[in-house]
């Protein structure tokens, strides 16, 4: 039923199995071939031992190096047995019945081993047993299971198993290492997140609760709140508050224990460099200053968490999370470039950051935290050691030995004026952006793009990118597909701050394998872009470009941008808005509504505001609880196209009215006033440029041309008369009255001794006495 090739301390091993027994056949040659018709003698003969019996049979097999030059196997069968190999010598570790799972996993944390088979959990010295209340209701999305006990010390993967309420869900695990309650046995808290799901198609209105892993969790009581938001009609933004900075160069939103707070970096006074960045919390739509931060010419804040391991009663681990905040100090008075930046840990007891670690740093720019192999990584864009700017980016590696971050490799870059990381289909990269050329004098005009190998466990050059004076790169991934926007400054052949940022696509390069290729997806026109910002809401896609141009004030301030798929996968304008100028933006949600920070450099203050209507209003939010696991909201929530997420849930409506567009000929056309794409649309169908991404059909008994932009497009059809631009209804034309053409025009009496019937195109009743003469018009 099943077979496993091996390599033992005895040496390679074959394992059949079949229902009744499992058999072990050891497998061995000379090492010279004897037989001289051998004519390779790469290829011996091979020899099989006499079968030795592992005691049970099986359908599905498993294995796992243990101990020393032991394996573990595991045969599923009627029962599951689990066996230690020395060499070829079995000893059956433990059997359990019931569990004939064909998905076994042996795994090893801290020193402990343990085995997952199916939904059960079994310690390797023995299965460890699961006492307590398993079964509980969650509280604001949070599942705690007070009195669970184990009675064995140790690292274990813990699964949770819903009651399903429509159809079936793969549970979720967490693993987590127990602690020593009293010498028998141990106690465990753990904590689920939530978020929420429509829960049926034909129950619009109406959402479930569910963990992370997609498990239903049947809990009454859950408070639930949803804002309608709709993106056309909540697209202003409107000042909120000026609050203090000092020619603030970063801005960065993050939470704490269900907190919002907001980090600030501060970079120069006008004397000095040595000014302090702020921490502040965010709470009632206002920032109230929690904490002053010692650095120096800050150019970037970046929050990020790291789960640690402390020791607890002896040998056993207890995993903690805990908050950063990595500061890049661009500048120091007494250093200059070659200072070093700080990162500060988050006091959970002081309600304050502390001084954690300082690393060297080269005219720091900016510092990306990401996580690779399941361990924290900060990758650290280098500008100017003060005489030249090749100097080396650098990536860093958190040790949980140290609690520290230690140096994993130097990555060459020239001006690298900021970094980014994204993972798209198990590849990880790293998406320079570079503002100064080789030459150390003109301006960079290549942004690289690096790769990491897991062969060489580094980052690989994989890619030159073509970018003019870049500042900033923004990852993203809609529809599958990678993109990365540049923010670029200035024009490098012109030095003018006019100049077009792209967006690229990295895709897979055709006839290539395993290479990469960048190709322009869209240029959008900026002035004096340094930084850009994506942002879902809903199901909508939009990019924020911060514009900063000291020469040309006025056009200094915000565009955004929306995405427009699923036929153009196009930016359109959406909103725009001035101001002195950002550095950096961020997006928060926050208090059911949308904001947007801006870092002002050179200004003593920067800016938050608010998306709102043009009336001022906010998106409208409601509250309920969930019975059950089950929240239902009233209308206007009651649309098929509910969207959430858990706590104050955005939801989006703008698609409550049409169909995505599937613009079947031809897909995308230029608009040369608008510059942008507009949707090319079907006979009796029209696609808004306004809202670009769907098209909706004309309203009853109206038609219009392929290529209809706008409802206007829409006439009433022949033998009816209306206007729907101007939401008169199209209705028949009322019997003795006809219309033989489509348009607004009103209907036409029937000429002397005729009539017609309602919605007719032609008057074909005679009057008694008189016959249709078909040669003529009366």
């Amino acid at each position: 039923l099943d077979t496993l090739l091996l390599t033992t301390s005895a040496g390679p091993v074959l394992i059949l199995a079949n229902a009744t027994n499992t058999t072990l056949l050891l497998l061995s040659y000379p090492s010279e071939p004897t037989d001289p018709s051998i004519a390779d003698p790469t290829v011996p003969s091979i020899t099989l031992s006499d079968p030795i019996s592992l005691g049970a049979g099986a359908s599905f097999l498993a294995s796992f190096p243990w101990g020393d030059g032991a394996t573990l196997l595991a045969l599923s069968g009627e029962v599951l047995t689990v066996v230690r190999l020395d060499g070829v010598v079995p000893t059956e570790v433990f059997s359990a019945s019931g569990a004939t799972p064909r998905a076994v996993e042996f795994s090893s944390n801290s020193g402990v081993d343990y085995l997952l088979a199916g939904s059960s959990l079994y310690s390797l010295g023995g299965a460890a047993t699961l006492s307590g209340t398993t079964v509980v209701s969650a509280k604001n999305g949070v599942v705690v299971f007070t009195d669970l006990s184990i009675d064995r010390i140790g690292s274990y993967r813990l699964s949770f198993t819903p009651l399903s309420l429509d159809e079936p869900h793969s549970s979720a695990s967490s693993l987590f290492s127990a602690r020593a309650h009293t010498s028998s046995d141990v106690t465990v808290n753990v904590s689920i997140e939530a978020t929420l799901l429509p829960y049926r198609a034909d129950a619009p209105g109406v959402v479930k609760v569910v963990d992370l892993g997609g498990n239903e969790l049947l809990s009454s009581g859950i408070p639930v709140t949803a804002v309608l938001d709709n993106p056309s009609e909540y697209n202003l933004l409107a000042d909120k508050q000026e609050f203090s900075s000092v020619s603030a160069r970063d801005v960065a939103h993050f939470s704490i224990g269900g907190a919002d707070f907001v980090a600030v970096a501060n970079n120069y006074d006008g004397s000095s460099y040595k000014v302090d960045s702020k921490v502040y919390w965010f709470t009632a739509g206002a920032l109230r200053l929690l904490q002053v931060l010692s650095t120096s010419g800050a150019y970037s804040v970046s929050p990020f968490t790291v789960d640690t391991f402390k020791h607890a009663h002896g040998s056993v681990l207890t995993k903690e999370t805990t908050h950063f905040l990595a500061i890049a100090n661009h500048f120091d008075d007494d250093d200059g470039y070659m200072t070093t930046s700080s990162i500060f840990r988050w006091n959970a007891t002081l309600l304050r950051f502390k001084e954690h670690q300082r690393i060297p740093t080269e005219g720091a720019t900016h510092i990306q935290p990401f996580m690779l192999n399941g361990v924290r990584h900060l990758a650290i864009s280098n500008f100017f050691d003060g005489t030249f700017h090749a100097v080396d980016s650098e990536v860093w590696r958190w040790s949980e030995k140290s609690t520290s971050f230690t140096l994993l490799q130097a990555i060459a870059t020239h001006g690298a004026h900021h970094v980014s990381h994204v993972s798209h289909k198990g590849h990880h990269f790293l998406a320079f952006a570079q503002y100064r050329a080789e030459d150390e004098a003109s301006l960079g005009t290549l942004s690289p793009l690096y790769l990491w190998d897991t062969d060489t466990q580094a980052f690989d050059l994989i890619l030159s990118i073509p970018t003019s004076a870049a500042m900033h790169s923004q990852p993203f991934v809609i529809d599958a597909r990678l993109y990365v926007a540049f923010a670029n400054y200035r024009n490098a052949s012109t030095g003018a701050a006019e100049t077009f940022s792209p967006v690229y696509e990295i895709r897979c390069a055709e006839g290539a394998a395993g290479s990469f290729e960048a190709v322009v997806h869209q240029e959008i026109a900026t002035v004096g872009a340094t930084a850009w910002e994506h942002l879902t809401r809903g199901a909508e896609h939009f990019l924020a470009v911060a514009l900063w141009s000291p020469d040309l004030p006025e056009e200094s301030g915000v565009k955004l941008y929306q995405w427009v798929g699923t036929c153009l996968n196009f930016f359109t304008p959406y909103a725009a808005t001035t101001s002195a100028g950002p550095f950096a933006l961020e997006f928060l949600f926050a208090n059911s509504a949308y904001y947007l920070l801006q870092a002002i450099p050179g200004e003593p203050f920067s800016l938050v505001q608010q998306f709102v209507s043009p009336s001022g209003a906010s998106p409208p939010s409601f509250s309920t609880t969930t019975v059950d696991g089950v929240a239902a909201f009233p209308a206007p929530l009651n649309t098929s196209l509910f969207r959430a997420d858990f706590l104050a849930p955005p939801l989006d409506t703008s698609r409550a009215s049409g169909d995505l567009c599937r613009c079947p000929i031809p897909p995308i056309r230029i608009d040369e006033d608008l510059l942008r794409p507009i949707c090319v649309c079907p006979v009796n169908y029209y696609c808004d440029v306004v809202f670009g991404t769907f098209w909706d059909r004309c309203p009853d008994h109206s038609s219009s041309p392929v290529g209809s932009d706008a409802l206007s497009d829409c006439l009433c059809d022949v033998g009816y008369t209306g206007d729907p631009n101007n939401n008169t209804k199209c209705t028949p034309c009322p019997a003795g009255t006809y219309k033989g053409s489509s348009g607004n025009a009103t209907c036409t009496l029937c000429p002397a001794n005729t009539t017609s019937a309602a919605g007719s195109a032609v008057c074909d009743i005679c009057f008694p006495g008189f016959t249709l003469d078909d040669t003529q018009t009366d």
